[in-house]
């Protein structure tokens, strides 16, 4: 399972998750429930959406059901960042990159952090092509 297959709604409980598992769906409701306005049946429906779809597995200890994220949050935003990059950019990373960049105000630091980035890629690449 890729984080393709995840609806916005259904991130919500993931972030939960990819904050604190295992959880039990009375913990997870507690919880998305005091970030959003679902009421509990929302968040147990989409709960149910997601074990269906393979993002969160779920087993029984003591009698509850605990919930684990079966994707990691970095496979759900490389997945939302392909999908961004495709409809938004044209699939050019180049693009994607840009326009953040470009809207993100950076601070120097931050300037010279992603010429840090870029400077490694580079070079990594450099090294497997030799």
């Amino acid at each position: 399972m890729s984080g393709n297959q995840v609806s916005e709604a259904e991130s919500r409980v993931m972030q939960a998750l990819w904050r604190h598992s295992p959880r039990t769906a009375a913990a997870l409701v507690a919880e998305v429930c005091g970030e959003t306005d679902w009421g509990a049946a929302t968040v147990k429906t989409l709960l149910g959406r997601l074990v269906g779809k393979g993002a969160v597995t779920r087993r029984k200890k003591a009698g509850l059901f605990e919930y684990v994220p079966a994707i990691s949050g970095e496979e759900y935003a490389a997945a939302a960042a392909d999908r961004l990059t495709e409809r938004a950019f044209g699939a050019s990373a180049s693009a994607f990159v840009s326009f953040f960049v470009k809207r993100a105000g950076l601070s120097n630091v931050e300037i010279d952090k992603l010429q840090k980035l870029l400077a490694e890629v580079k070079a990594d690449r450099y090294d497997r092509t030799t």
